[in-house]
């Protein structure tokens, strides 16, 4: 019979904010490690973590952000759209398609938990590798918050980590 453990380990880790410099992104890291059970719940989860509506299984393009519009997807297979990893809040990230990345900056800092005022952004971000052989995929979705579940659970990790930062 299979099963797996969800038992805690005694390991600990320094999961403190070191903060410096200007932009948010230049300022703090955390590292943050993810557990065997925390990769199951994940698996499992049948509500946004941002509304707590019900969620959706779908087709997706690789970008986090709008991979889940059928658009998007349209997009993908005629090769409008190049993709990149990028450390958006460290050590938080996002894959990215070429439009999204420029356009995050548009975003209210305030829907991530930051200030009124702080800066984000395309130039803020710690690039890392480009996609090589982007891929449709399945993922979760929100039909009221109208993004996909990578999404969301990362602006439910950003809102919690500033909420640490900024209390």
């Amino acid at each position: 019979m299979f099963w797996m453990s969800t038992e805690r380990t005694s390991e600990t880790r320094d999961t403190s904010l070191k903060c410096t410099g200007e932009s948010y992104s230049d300022r703090c890291t955390s590292p943050q490690p993810r557990r065997p059970a925390q990769l199951v719940a994940e698996m499992q989860e049948l509500q946004c973590p941002v509304c707590f509506g019900p969620l959706e299984a779908r087709e997706v393009a690789p970008c986090d952000q709008c991979g889940a519009i059928p658009a998007e997807i349209e997009h993908f297979r005629s090769g409008k759209h190049s993709y990149r990893e990028y450390e958006v809040f460290p050590p938080l990230r996002l894959t990215l398609c070429n439009f999204c990345d420029v356009d995050f900056g548009s975003f209210d800092p305030t829907f991530f938990g930051l200030p009124k005022g702080a800066k984000i952004g395309y130039q803020y971000f710690k690039a890392r590798e480009p996609l090589d052989q982007p891929a449709l995929g399945r993922d979760k979705f929100c039909p009221r918050c109208g993004y996909r579940l990578k999404f969301l659970r990362f602006i439910a990790l950003a809102r919690r980590q500033h909420a640490a930062d900024f209390p």
